[in-house]
């Protein structure tokens, strides 16, 4: 059985995840050049190394509150803090995974299709 996450990140990050794709989850606290705590990076990790390739992912926009998708992981989490990716000078956001267009849902990914937040717990 496949599994499916959601992973939160900001609009300004989202553009360029999705257009290179690959999601970072961030090792130090927001805005600051202060390491996460242990029971956070703890359960960074354990969230991430629970997804395997081909599992589903939405990605939630903070800001706008959408969740858009559906994607799937093509290639599990890896740790890199050497290569950087996105503009923020601080966080190299190392913790991360592949992820392409879900094949039955490529339309959705080429338009950036997404719901609202509270439009999708009115469906759950």
């Amino acid at each position: 059985m496949k599994g499916a996450f959601i992973c939160t990140l900001s609009e300004e990050d989202w553009r360029r995840t999705r257009e290179l794709g690959v999601y970072g989850n961030r090792l130090y606290k927001e805005g600051t050049s202060r390491k996460l705590g242990d029971v956070q990076q703890l359960s960074i990790i354990r969230d991430l190394i629970s997804m395997r390739e081909g599992d589903t992912v939405f990605f939630h926009i903070r800001g706008k509150q959408t969740i858009h998708g559906a994607y799937k992981v093509r290639k599990s989490a890896y740790y890199d803090d050497k290569c950087k990716i996105w503009d923020n000078p601080l966080e190299p956001f190392p913790y991360r995974f592949l992820f392409e267009p879900y094949p039955d849902y490529k339309y959705l990914a080429e338009y950036d299709a997404n719901i609202e937040v509270h439009s999708l717990y009115e469906f759950i």
